[in-house]
């Protein structure tokens, strides 16, 4: 199955918008997938709920840059194209992202 990746879009402030705030968003090789990406939620002031049992270990060092929700989005993307059963649903309004297994419908 495709990994679908969604971004839903409010009014809400950017709270990344400030220089002072960036962070740099990378995946460390040989670890979890699902801790790194809760860390880098913890990071930006985003909540990440993880609804699948599945878990990936990063094959290698990625980096993504420092908007958070551009890198979440190129992760997803990325195992899309490696064929990994998962999605993420980005929540910008009350910035949070839910990861559920592709076939799971809301």
């Amino acid at each position: 199955m495709a990994t679908r990746v969604t971004s839903h879009k409010t009014d809400a402030p950017d709270p990344q918008s400030s220089a002072d705030t960036a962070v740099s968003f990378a995946l460390v090789g040989g670890q979890s997938l699902e801790t790194q990406l809760s860390g880098w939620a913890k990071q930006a002031g985003w909540a990440i709920t993880w609804n699948t049992p599945d878990d990936w270990v990063v094959p290698h060092d990625y980096a993504y840059g420092t908007d958070f929700q551009s890198a979440v989005e190129k992760v997803f993307t990325q195992m899309a194209e490696d064929g990994a059963d998962v999605r993420a649903d980005i929540w910008k309004g009350n910035h949070s992202v839910v990861v559920d297994k592709a076939g799971v419908m809301e």
